[in-house]
């Protein structure tokens, strides 16, 4: 999957409803000071967009790699004169992530929902209110059912390619019409719960071609269900994935 702050453009739309979202503020290592965008959580991936009502990510964060999460020292209370703010720092596996928010309740609750999407369990370091506590056990129901008819553990969602996604047949054939400059072939679950789908969108002349390839698991390699079955590395597939040799769907 993409490491963390790799930039990229994909469809909001075609992605289920964040689990949570909000505003935040975000600086890379590189990065002189704070953006801010609005951001939402989905599983264990964090999305970032200009604003609220962009229909494209414009990057992206794989919390499987991160190491561990700090709070940033602030004060007690932040007045919304102060310029000093509470903050989270995501140590990932090569570099640190510095996220700002607005309140403590906000940095509380995306702390919990955070470390809830990586342990996959409520952390007992969040001090949060019943009813948010609520939400993030009935946010911990939903991400366990998802993954489990996913049929993917969180060590193989790591060694998945980029151009996986977690969505149905019909939210692939979507996907690919409404991003068809990002390339025309993505993987998705298998309707089995266990094997994986190719989708593959081309176009020909005077009509479109929507195709749709099982792919199983065997043996550390990736068959795809051929006429002539076609094998590749976890994560290569032996394809090229988006048009000009681009990486993409």
């Amino acid at each position: 999957m993409a490491a963390p702050g790799q930039r990229s453009a994909k469809a909001k739309s075609a992605l289920p409803p964040h689990y949570y979202e909000g505003f935040l503020e975000k600086k890379n290592p590189w990065d002189q000071d704070y953006k801010k965008y609005w951001a939402g959580l989905w599983g264990s991936m964090l999305y970032f967009y200009h604003t609220n009502r962009e229909s494209q990510y414009i990057e992206k964060i794989d919390l499987t790699d991160l190491v561990s999460l700090t709070e940033d020292s602030c004060p007690k209370s932040v007045s919304p004169m102060s310029t000093e703010k509470p903050g989270l720092t995501l140590k990932m596996r090569n570099q640190e992530i510095k996220l700002r928010m607005e309140s403590l309740e906000q940095q509380e609750m995306w702390k919990g929902f955070i470390l809830t999407m990586v342990e996959m369990k409520i952390p007992a370091s969040v001090s949060l209110l019943p009813g948010h506590l609520y939400r993030l056990s009935e946010t911990l129901k939903k991400e366990q059912e998802r993954r489990s008819n996913l049929g993917v553990t969180l060590e193989r969602e790591e060694k998945l390619p980029n151009c996986f996604f977690q969505v149905s047949r019909m939210e692939a054939v979507a996907l690919l019409e409404q991003n068809e400059n990002y390339g025309n072939m993505l993987l998705r679950p298998g309707q089995d719960g266990k094997s994986f789908s190719l989708t593959v969108r081309q176009k020909v002349p005077g009509a479109v071609s929507v195709k749709h390839y099982k792919i199983n698991a065997v043996g550390g390699e990736y068959i795809i269900v051929m006429e002539k079955p076609v094998s590749g590395e976890p994560g290569g597939l032996g394809l090229r994935w988006g048009d000009e040799g681009k990486p993409g769907f």
